[in-house]
């Protein structure tokens, strides 16, 4: 059996809707959020004029971006690692855990790293629940060197940016 609504006192119910409106309006100062905006936009049941959409970071995405895209015409990408959400504590959804009969590819090739690293970061997955093995560059020349603490990490030539993500999924939905 389902709980009982608790009951919410009028005078506060009277005051949630003075903060709506006054953040509905756009000659008062108080901000309407992000998350506010986003799910107006969302209840006027946007079309997306599209054949093609391409969702980035699925792992940290809404559920409200997520019904919007499920609502499209459109042919849906995923692309995200479950092993970086990171926003989570925001009420941001892993929207690959929620979509399914879909094409799954994974993309476990380091283009930055050497196979040293591949394999140190691959055990870190595996105790995640990883089974995909990440594989290194092996031009790359890397090294894994004992710190005292714990264990550095020293990667030779291009950072700053990665080419491959450790576990990233591309999930296609047609």
């Amino acid at each position: 059996m389902g709980q009982s609504p608790v009951p919410v006192p009028i005078d506060t119910l009277e005051q949630a809707n003075q903060l709506w409106n006054r953040m509905m309006s756009p000659t008062n100062a108080m901000p309407l959020g992000h998350d506010g905006y986003l799910k107006v936009w969302s209840l006027a049941r946007p079309r997306i004029a599209a054949d093609f959409i391409l969702l980035d970071e699925a792992q940290d995405t809404s559920a409200v971006v997520l019904n919007v895209f499920r609502s499209q015409d459109a042919q849906v990408v995923y692309v995200g690692d479950r092993h970086q959400q990171i926003y989570e504590w925001r009420g941001a959804i892993n929207a690959m855990a929620e979509i399914s009969g879909c094409e799954e590819a994974s993309l476990t090739q380091l283009v930055l790293f050497g196979t040293k690293i591949a394999a140190a970061a691959s055990s870190v997955l595996a105790t995640l629940g990883e089974t995909k093995p990440l594989r290194g560059t092996p031009a790359a020349q890397s090294t894994i060197v004992p710190t005292g603490v714990g264990n550095a990490v020293r990667q030779s030539g291009r950072s700053g940016c990665c080419d491959g993500a450790a576990g990233c999924r591309w999930w296609l939905h047609r």
